[in-house]
């Protein structure tokens, strides 16, 4: 047999040579180096990724990578107690009186993130300002009723500390509010004539405790030389009391109950009332002495902090008096009427 021939063998090109095919490794001839595979697939990706990255980085800059959404406005109104706040923002608002139009334009405002003008807060406001209700007056109510003498005085009918707004009368002057306290003068000198005087005047408060609702609160004081107030046995008060129906009628008895004689203290009895910060204090007194002093009623008044309405009645005989007493001034400069009540003309009985 003849050898089998040797295989050609052709002279190396370059100093190198070839790699077969299916070599794990190609050969960078123009820099004499080899690379592995993972290392150029590496590099592949690694700049794929930074071409996507810097394609997409505008999407995502000023939001920090969240979607812009539209937010409302809403406004919230304080209401008082007892009442409901029919209004849902976007929606529609019950207005018995009227005011729901605009209630609802205002509540429905919507503006987006960073789409059109600045919202103008001062607009806003005095559209607001536009729908508030003032509190009902004693005209609009039901009117001041017949009187029984000249009344003076702007009549700010109380009701600024919120809660439930009823109108009470006391020999026909109206108050509106939710507490009312009664400063009643009970010295001996409202026993004459024929003990008129004290008995009218514990008529009238009875009957204005009839107009008082659930939710109002009330306080008697008598007073003489010391203020006597009602003490409820039910809740072992001499504040300010619920106008509950067992109240009431415990409150009626105490006044029934209370006689006229001693001498007369106003100051003490008018700084008892007023320190229970009610919406209106009914002052009725037949004793112009003793005065108070221009300092002493700056203080009563200074006191009443602008929310407490003194109406007050002066019991007198025989025609009105001139103008300018101290009782007529302590309602005037609280915003309350005064009215004068000639005692000769009171029922005897």
């Amino acid at each position: 047999m003849s050898a089998m021939p040797r295989a050609e063998q052709r002279p190396i090109v370059g100093g190198t040579s070839r790699s077969p095919i299916g070599s794990s490794r190609f050969a960078w001839r123009s820099s004499g180096l080899e690379a592995p595979s993972w290392l150029v697939s590496l590099c592949l990706h690694v700049t794929l990724f930074l071409i996507l990255a810097i394609g997409f980085r505008p999407l995502i800059q000023g939001t920090n990578g969240t979607v812009a959404q539209s937010i409302g406005v809403a406004f919230v109104a304080e209401v008082s107690e007892g009442e409901e706040n029919g209004a849902a923002v976007g929606g529609e608002a019950d207005s018995p009186e009227g005011g729901g139009a605009a209630s609802r334009a205002i509540l429905s405002t919507k503006m987006a993130v960073g789409d059109g003008p600045p919202m103008d807060v001062s607009s806003i406001l005095t559209d607001l300002q536009g729908t508030g209700k003032s509190a009902p007056s004693a005209e609009t109510i039901g009117g001041s009723g017949n009187a029984i003498g000249p009344g003076t005085g702007g009549g700010t009918k109380g009701g600024k500390r919120g809660g439930t707004l009823t109108e009470v009368n006391f020999y026909d002057l109206p108050g509106v509010g939710n507490s009312f306290v009664f400063v009643i003068d009970r010295s001996d000198s409202m026993n004459e004539p024929q003990s008129a005087p004290i008995r009218s005047a514990k008529r009238e408060v009875s009957k204005s405790l009839e107009g008082l609702k659930v939710g109002n609160q009330f306080q008697i004081i008598f007073y003489n030389d010391q203020p006597l107030p009602f003490h409820s046995k039910i809740s072992a008060t001499r504040g300010l009391i619920r106008a509950q129906d067992l109240e009431k009628k415990l409150a009626r008895d105490f006044v029934e109950n209370v006689s006229a004689f001693g001498g007369t203290e106003h100051l003490a009895a008018l700084n008892m009332g007023i320190n229970m910060k009610p919406d209106v204090l009914f002052f009725l007194t037949d004793a112009e002495q003793p005065r108070l002093s221009k300092s002493e009623l700056d203080i009563l008044v200074e006191k009443c902090e602008g929310s407490t309405t003194i109406h007050c009645v002066e019991y007198g005989t025989g025609p009105s008096p001139a103008r300018g007493r101290w009782i007529e001034a302590l309602a005037d400069l609280t915003g309350g009427q005064y009215r004068y009540v000639d005692v000769t003309q009171l029922p005897g009985k």
